[in-house]
Order: structure tokens, then sequence, then C-alpha cells
């Protein structure tokens, strides 16, 4: 019953990963952001960043889709990719690429590995061992 649970647990994050991808692959504007905070915390990692959208709102949203090397820093520039319908909700970096099928590995943006010991390795772009910071 709980692989059962779980199965359609990812299922549910696969299909939302699909349909966020979608939409910014489809609709998705670039536009600069600034890094306001940082808060790394192995796999719910994310920044808050700003950016303007095309039609000129501010938007400050948390954006989990954010590449990590080098770790970002409070006052970064990035560019992020937003869906007009959606600006503070479907937001992603740029350098995350658009690949909806690592949902399905528990991962957001590159594949991990694990080692012989059963172990999980974090991916490239993920933190490794940081506690939240500001």
């Amino acid at each position: 019953m709980v692989l059962l649970v779980g199965a359609g647990w990812l299922l549910l994050l696969g299909i939302d990963s699909a349909y966020r991808t979608h939409r910014l692959n489809t609709y998705g504007v670039r536009a600069p952001a600034t890094v306001l905070e940082v808060h790394g915390l192995q796999r719910d990692s994310y920044v808050v960043a700003s950016f303007t959208t095309a039609d000129g709102h501010h938007v400050v949203t948390r954006v989990s889709d954010y590449y990590w090397r080098p770790r970002p820093r409070v006052g970064d520039a990035a560019t992020v990719v937003y869906d007009p319908a959606s600006p503070d909700a479907i937001v992603r970096d740029v350098r995350m690429g658009g690949d909806y099928r690592t949902a399905w590995l528990g991962v957001g943006g590159e594949p991990g590995s694990v080692d012989v010991q059963g172990g999980s390795e974090a991916p490239a772009g993920w933190p490794r061992g940081l506690s939240s910071s500001g």
C-alpha cells in the first residue's frame, strides 16, 4: 500500500513538473532577476528573487528551480524564465533547462547518482551540506 501511495505521489509530481515545463517552454518569457534571499536546505533549497515582467509588474517570488553552481548570494544577478499567466508561481532559472522527466527521479534539475553503499549523492547543481542562510 505504501508503495502504491509513493508511486501515486511521484506520478502527481511528474504531471505537475510536466505542466510547468510545458508552460515555460511554450509561453515562457525571460527576465533579468536579482536574488534577495538564499535558503540552502539540501533538496528543499530555493532563492527568493525579484524581477519585472514584460508588462511592467514587479514580482518577488520563491524560485526552487535555481542552479546552485556557484552557490547563489544575495544581490546576484540571474535570468529567469516565467509564465506570463502565473509569473509568481511558474518560474525557474534559465540554466536549469526544460526537462520535466527528472521529476520522476525525485530531483529538481539533474539526475542524481547512487553510490554502492546505497546512499544518494547530490546532483551537480544542488547544494551540499548547507544550512539555512539569508
